[in-house]
């Protein structure tokens, strides 16, 4: 899909990022129980199917993943991130809560490193000039989903 149908289909993050929380957008979708996150944890198709979906997902938000230093990745702005953020930078926008399934299952499916780096940036957006935007509220919860 293009960055459009990324924005306009909202039946798939739940699908590319599984979480131990039924969707309540997407009944149809898989949640995540131990055993299961466990194998997908074990599973090297599954763990570059999720790095895939991760890297696609930063693209859309205008970010990029540095993960040439495995025990400390990077999430920063890429290029386009500008034009990018006026898609999903924006008050209350439903990009948050994606943002939020994106970083509890990086952790759940044990890609904590790629959360923090990810929540980093969201974090250095809100503290530089997208704090209004994102909002404390927003922001804690992202917080929670990498503690």
């Amino acid at each position: 899909m293009d960055d459009r149908q990324f924005e306009r289909t909202h039946d798939y993050i739940q699908w590319l990022f599984p979480t131990v929380t039924a969707s309540r957008f997407n009944p149809e979708a898989p949640t995540l129980d131990s055993a299961t996150a466990q194998r997908l944890r074990s599973d090297p198709v599954a763990q570059r199917r999720l790095q895939a979906a991760l890297v696609r997902m930063l693209a859309f938000y205008g970010l990029e993943l540095d993960d040439s230093d495995l025990d400390d990745p990077e999430v920063t702005q890429a290029g386009g991130f500008g034009s990018r953020a006026q898609t999903w930078l924006t008050p209350g926008n439903h990009n948050y809560r994606r943002l939020s399934r994106i970083l509890e299952s990086l952790v759940a499916l044990g890609h904590r490193g790629y959360a923090l780096a990810l929540f980093r940036c969201l974090d250095h957006l809100y503290r530089t000039e997208h704090g209004a935007v994102i909002g404390d509220r927003t922001l804690a919860y992202w917080r929670r989903q990498v503690e």
